[in-house]
């Protein structure tokens, strides 16, 4: 049975994947973002079938004429599905954590009807616009066996107080995914890759979805927990660099806390002649190391070689033993020991945050070491006895 209050038609029975829209006031860009999805093509150009995707779009709590945009729109353009939904939420469900619930609840319940738990369902932004194979290499993602996938998010150029810290963050976190690849390769998410999972352009599976609890309701960063959520229960996650996405870059969002406050922040630090700060290459280091080692004990349940690690990083991780005999997941048990009292205090201890420049040259200077190493070696060195101490001196490694 349908819900009333939400699509009204049956979904058609070729449909592969449901694009969910959340939109408040997004009137100057609600076109190009429904028009980008209508234009999708193939490797070769080739239009995709209409009949295998279909949108639904929630304007919520609206002001200007997002709606009657989008109308014209499914007017002008009738034969893809798109259904339009118009709500007005109270206060404290007006956020964008809810009505990105709402949606990818209906997107399930609508391959759920279709009994196709391996149906897409795909989240992009009313500020956003996909690139023109944004569909098909998800499509092709999924039909390879991932679980969920993430796109490439990026931003339209242009002269800002924050431009040079986003080229920064962005540059450091491509540099900690080639380190991970390295250290911790996963042979469902190879180099190149990039880091992204956001609401803007992400993909699970129907089954995933509900697998991992469905989409937690919170006021923001609601894409960042359902990530750690499908995470700790194994998904095979592609951060598939084809699959790309232009957002805005406004820094009056809809949430407190989201990629317009981080520009906020970034606009303020750059005013006051600050540098952010974040983990240096030996914390990236050893966390990566420690991950590996740990897959590996997961793998063998291995009392031994727990015992082994713990005696090397001078941390009992004995209490895990039954934890990791126990669950199915190696993603719930590595949250576990991660989140344990024991390596948080272990983490301030030994390391601490620096400049976001330092961090860089740092990474850059040691990911050409580990690759040569890894590439003689058969695999990545996995003793922590030397984690901590893999990069050397930090001073000497802040060089220029």
């Amino acid at each position: 049975m349908l819900n009333p209050e939400l699509c009204t038609t049956q979904p058609d029975e070729q449909l592969q994947l449901s694009v969910i829209i959340p939109a408040k006031n997004e009137a100057p860009s609600i076109f190009s973002t429904l028009k980008a999805l209508y234009d999708q093509v193939d490797a070769d150009g080739k239009p995709l079938n209409k009949r295998h995707y279909e949108l639904i779009l929630l304007v919520n709590n609206c002001t200007d004429d997002t709606a009657r945009i989008a109308r014209q729109f499914a007017y002008n353009y009738p034969d893809l599905a798109l259904h339009i939904i118009e709500k007005h939420f109270p206060p404290k469900q007006a956020h964008i954590g809810y009505v990105r619930r709402i949606l990818m609840d209906e997107a399930f319940f609508r391959f759920s009807l279709l009994r196709r738990p391996r149906g897409v369902i795909a989240s992009t932004d009313g500020d956003s616009t996909v690139g023109s194979t944004w569909i098909f290499y998800i499509l092709k993602s999924f039909a390879e066996g991932l679980d969920a996938v993430g796109g490439r998010i990026l931003t339209i150029p242009q002269s800002s107080d924050y431009r040079w810290y986003h080229l920064m963050d962005v540059k450091y976190r491509f540099l900690l995914a080639r380190l991970e690849t390295l250290i911790d390769p996963l042979p469902h998410d190879p180099w190149p890759k990039h880091f992204q999972f956001f609401g803007p352009s992400l993909a699970v599976s129907a089954k995933l979805y509900e697998q991992a609890g469905r989409l937690p309701v919170v006021p923001y960063l609601e894409d960042l927990y359902f990530y750690h959520a499908i995470q700790k229960v194994d998904a095979r996650i592609r951060h598939c660099p084809q699959v790309e996405v232009y957002t805005s870059t406004r820094q009056q969002g809809r949430a407190s806390l989201g990629f317009s406050r981080q520009l906020q922040d970034w606009a303020s630090m750059r005013r006051r002649g600050e540098l952010p700060e974040v983990a240096g290459a030996p914390e990236c280091q050893f966390r990566l190391y420690l991950r590996n080692r740990l897959r590996t004990i997961w793998h063998d349940a291995s009392y031994a070689q727990l015992t082994n690690l713990s005696q090397h990083i001078g941390v009992s991780l004995h209490e895990f033993y039954e934890q990791m005999i126990s669950t199915c997941y190696f993603g719930t048990f590595l949250d576990g020991v991660m989140q344990s009292e024991k390596i948080q205090d272990y983490l301030l201890r030994h390391f601490h945050p620096v400049p976001i420049d330092q961090a860089i040259r740092q990474l850059s200077q040691q990911l050409p070491l580990i690759y040569t190493r890894s590439a003689v070696r058969s695999s990545p060195p996995t003793d922590p006895a030397c984690i901590a101490h893999a990069a050397g001196d930090e001073g000497a490694l802040a060089v220029g």
